[in-house]
């Protein structure tokens, strides 16, 4: 049997091409469950693709400020480097660094957070009809000042916070519905924000605060900060799992990260595309490694589970996957390699410049 990771790995040659704009701004655990710590907020520095209106050097002139392209568009915001290193938690710390393949074959150890770009979030707009439909909403002022992008980000696509009529979270956690207010201000004035009754239970209850790990008691505070004020508002509504949450777009528990944590499924035109939330944090250790849990996961078990089940299923079915915490453009495939898999991400088209 091959060591987790090896394998050979397929060409992402024949992946079908996913058009996007470009948008640059911004514990218990238990034994048999290894569980990866990635790092908080550091320092942070901008993702260095063009902004709409800015064409690469011996690019066409030509370029169109409003960027969208087909119905999904992808917003980025800053990426964030690690603060402090990866560590696994397994039953034995030595084994599962040396299953995580490394260039060339060699083992990895326990070494700082990968220098790829999978601490970039994105935020995926998704024009269905009249409506416009954020998948999750950034950070705001809750991680810092300087992560509140994702406005920015989305006038430069030609559209205004106003304009949103629909937000889908994924769970709630800061960098996923922190951006929903800033300074107890609607940020998304005209839009509904949809969550799932189990997520929305869970965090906004103070008794479930009292009993959290100490990580994770500050995030009920950040919960109902921004949630509170949709709710007082009238704009905060749940959803049972497993239902349509808006017309074309299908719920799915994934329960594990979060009580709550859910996919969304679009399917258009005879492909489907599946919004996967946090159901990876770091792609090198967790694609080959599948069992790796992270430390902000509410039940590691549950969420590895989780996690082996959407990429089995991704793999069979050949659908088309979105990952919050996977590096730009955080659309692609999974492929099965040997006792793991492989990210392929899907070839990236910018209509921004012609």
């Amino acid at each position: 049997m091959p060591a987790c990771g090896q394998g050979n790995h397929p060409r992402p040659g024949n992946a079908p091409a996913t058009q996007t704009a470009p948008k640059t701004s911004e514990g218990d655990h238990r034994e048999q469950t290894p569980v990866l710590h990635a790092g908080g907020p550091g320092r942070h520095r901008a993702r260095q693709h063009p902004r709409p209106g800015r064409r690469r050097p011996g690019s066409p002139k030509k370029n169109r400020n409003q960027a969208q392209a087909g119905r999904i568009l992808l917003v980025l915001r800053r990426r964030r480097r690690c603060a402090r290193p990866v560590r696994w938690y397994p039953a034995q710390p030595s084994q599962a660094p040396q299953r995580l393949p490394r260039p060339g074959g060699r083992p990895a150890a326990p070494s700082p957070c990968p220098r790829s770009d999978n601490r970039v979030r994105q935020r995926l707009l998704i024009v269905l009809g009249d409506r416009r439909i954020l998948v999750d909403a950034g950070t705001g002022d809750l991680l810092g000042p300087s992560l509140n992008k994702l406005p920015e980000s989305l006038a430069a696509a030609g559209f205004a916070p106003g304009q949103i009529t629909d937000i889908l979270l994924t769970h709630i956690h800061a960098d996923h519905s922190g951006g929903l207010t800033v300074q107890g201000r609607l940020v998304f004035p005209n839009a509904t924000v949809h969550v799932s009754r189990a997520e929305k239970a869970f965090w906004l209850d103070p008794a479930n605060a009292d009993k959290a790990r100490d990580s994770h008691k500050p995030m009920f505070a950040q919960a109902r900060k921004s949630l509170e004020p949709y709710a007082a508002a009238g704009r905060l509504v749940t959803f049972e799992a497993g239902q349509d949450v808006v017309p074309g777009i299908a719920s799915r528990p994934s329960t594990g990260h979060t009580p709550g944590h859910t996919f969304y499924v679009l399917d258009s035109q005879g492909q489907r595309l599946v919004f996967w939330g946090d159901t990876v944090h770091v792609a090198e250790a967790q694609f080959p490694c599948p069992e790796l849990a992270i430390e902000y996961d509410i039940d590691h078990e549950a969420a590895v589970r989780a996690r082996q089940q959407a990429m089995e299923e991704a793999a069979r079915e050949g659908h088309l996957v979105a990952g919050a915490h996977i590096a730009f453009p955080g659309i692609g495939h999974v492929a099965k390699v040997g006792q793991g898999y492989q990210w392929i991400p899907a070839p990236y088209v910018n209509d921004a410049i012609g």
